[in-house]
Order: C-alpha cells, then structure tokens, then sequence
C-alpha cells in the first residue's frame, strides 16, 4: 500500500482532522439535501470507532431555514399590518354603506326604453 504525500492538513480546535466537503449540484435544493447528507452521516458514525467525533463545520441549510422563518414572519406581520390599515381606513367598522347604491339582484331584469329623436329640419 502506498500513501500519497500530505497536501493540507485540517485542524479543529488544535486536533487533526478527515474534511469531507459535500457541495450541491446547480439548481439543486439545499435544505432536502442538507437533511439528506445529516441522515447519511448519522448511518455512517455507527459503522465507525465510538471513539470518533463528527462536527458539521459550515452548514448553509441552518442559514437558508434561519431566513425562510424570517421571510415567513415578516410576509405574517405585513399582512397583520394591511388588514389593520384597511380597517382603520374604512372607520372601524366593516358594514354595508347605506347610501350607496345598491346593484341589482341577479332575479331583477333591467329594461330600458328608448324613442327615437326627431330632428327638425328648417327651410
């Protein structure tokens, strides 16, 4: 068996380390994959020693589901917020104007009538 030669050497806290870096293809989705790769690597640590430790040093999917519940919250409140606006811009209440017009019912039938206009002719 023959080793290659040490090109970089990767520490966590002082101790040597196995770097195993998983990128995503284009257009891929990070959160099912990122899930994915966890589930991977809770198989994998039951095949190894007891005596090894896993950390996930970058994890992009903590970022992304960090700005989605945010995205979610501000997309609750603006709703919150535009629904009081109306609310407040209509006077409080929400009801019926009294003085406006009221369409007709789909039942009613509109006729109208018209006559034709006689034009004047001067001589």
């Amino acid at each position: 068996m023959t080793y290659a030669d040490i090109r970089t050497i990767h520490r966590i806290n002082g101790q040597p380390t196995v770097t195993l870096a998983v990128l995503k293809e284009h257009g891929g989705n990070t959160l099912p994959i990122a899930r994915n790769v966890k589930s991977k690597l809770e198989d994998l640590k039951r095949e190894l020693p007891p005596g090894l430790v896993f950390e996930i040093v970058d994890d992009e999917s903590v970022d992304i589901r960090k700005n989605l519940n945010d995205l979610y919250l501000l997309s609750v409140l603006i709703t919150v917020i535009v629904f009081a606006m109306i609310y407040v811009v209509l006077g409080g209440s929400i009801r019926p104007c009294s003085s406006c017009p009221r369409s007709p019912s789909p039942s009613s039938s509109l006729s109208t009538s018209s006559t034709p206009s006689r034009s004047r002719s001067t001589c």
